[in-house]
């Protein structure tokens, strides 16, 4: 009887241990979690506030390339700015890629839902930039490649001898996207289908 004690007691303190062990082991992890996605959140909102910025200047050069393709609009003066206006579509081409590639941190971690409203806020706000940059990159790009076909059938109409203008296709997507999940295509065409 007693062993039968003394292996119940073994038994019962393993068990115990075993159950205080594992609820320690599962804090520090909670707690190494909490901190790691802290600091997620803290870095949520600083990547954004140098995103922010870079929208910016994207919208900048969207003006400046809308405001040139109407400085051009004349096929037979458009020679006097082509340069100024490739140089435009280049840079505007840049900037697509640097929205892009400075906010892979936005894009790897703005894909759930956070207990803090600002950092959520931040992740949507990255969202609906994100995506109009992209939809108005094909939507632009668009524009430009229909103004080069115009352009080279009027040099090739006129038999003029100047190099044709090559159409660009530097955006990132195809389609239009609805990368923050509304059922809407910020800055892209109505109705258009994913």
């Amino acid at each position: 009887m007693k062993i039968k004690w003394v292996i119940i007691s073994i038994v019962g303190l393993g068990i115990l241990t075993t159950l205080i062990i594992g609820s320690v082991m599962f804090i520090q992890d909670f707690n190494k979690d909490n901190k790691e996605t802290l600091k997620v959140m803290g870095k949520i909102k600083d990547e954004y506030k140098n995103f922010s910025p870079i929208v910016e200047e994207f919208s900048s050069q969207r003006e400046k390339f809308y405001k040139m393709k109407e400085e051009v609009a004349f096929l037979e003066t458009f020679e006097e700015n082509r340069e100024e206006f490739e140089n435009i579509i280049l840079e505007y081409s840049d900037i697509v890629n640097k929205v892009n590639d400075d906010s892979a941190f936005l894009q790897g971690n703005c894909k759930i839902q956070y207990a803090n409203e600002s950092v959520n806020n931040a992740c949507n706000l990255f969202k609906q930039g994100y995506e109009a940059v992209m939809n108005y990159c094909l939507v632009d790009v668009e524009v430009y490649n229909n103004f080069v076909k115009e352009y080279n059938d009027y040099i090739s109409e006129n038999q003029l001898e100047v190099e044709p203008l090559k159409t660009q296709n530097f955006c990132l997507y195809k389609k239009y996207i609805d990368y923050d999940k509304d059922k809407t295509y910020l800055g892209g065409k109505e109705n258009e289908e994913e």
